[in-house]
């Protein structure tokens, strides 16, 4: 069975991922709750080492600008990463939304992705509790992730994810 490290396992984005693919695959958790800490530069080594046997990466803990380095060490065959659509939009709309060092991670994120040739990057605009952007659903997360991993959509890619109206219109007056 091919195996797929998934960080951030238990937040609501690597929880629902987990429950979805561990039917098909191995899934290697990874988050505080099962034991990772993944600031602690020996467990990051470890992390790093376990991509090497991994078919596939799932990036999800946004643990500031080490998301954007665990993607540019993966050895995985594929690496799938969850970036942000506050970069996508004006920084006026963005500064009020969002603190400086998340935008800073997320757009570190996005350079890295962009010098991989088997990485993909979703953005999404929200997924869980949040009240002030439409949530993504299940479906709409859980399905480029299943046609990533059967091949179905060429990489390298970056796909962006929203709810809400048929435009990335995300401006609040």
């Amino acid at each position: 069975m091919k195996q797929i490290i998934v960080t951030g396992a238990t937040s609501p984005v690597g929880s629902v991922i987990v429950e979805s693919l561990k039917p098909t695959y191995n899934i290697l958790a990874i988050s505080r709750t099962t034991g990772w800490d993944l600031r602690c530069s020996k467990q990051h080594k470890i992390l790093v080492n376990e991509t090497k046997k991994a078919f596939a990466f799932i990036n999800c803990a946004h643990i500031s600008h080490l998301q954007g380095i665990f993607l540019s060490e993966s050895a995985a065959c594929l690496n799938i990463s969850f970036g942000s659509l506050i970069t996508k939009i004006s920084w006026e709309d963005a500064k009020n939304l969002a603190n400086y060092n998340y935008i800073q991670d997320k757009l570190f994120l996005e350079y890295v992705h962009k010098s991989k040739k088997n990485s993909a990057l979703i953005n999404i605009s929200s997924f869980g509790r949040n009240e002030v952007v439409p949530n993504v659903t299940e479906a709409q997360l859980l399905n480029p992730i299943h046609d990533i991993l059967k091949s179905k959509i060429e990489l390298p890619t970056s796909l962006d994810i929203y709810n809400g109206t048929g435009s990335l219109d995300l401006s609040f007056q």
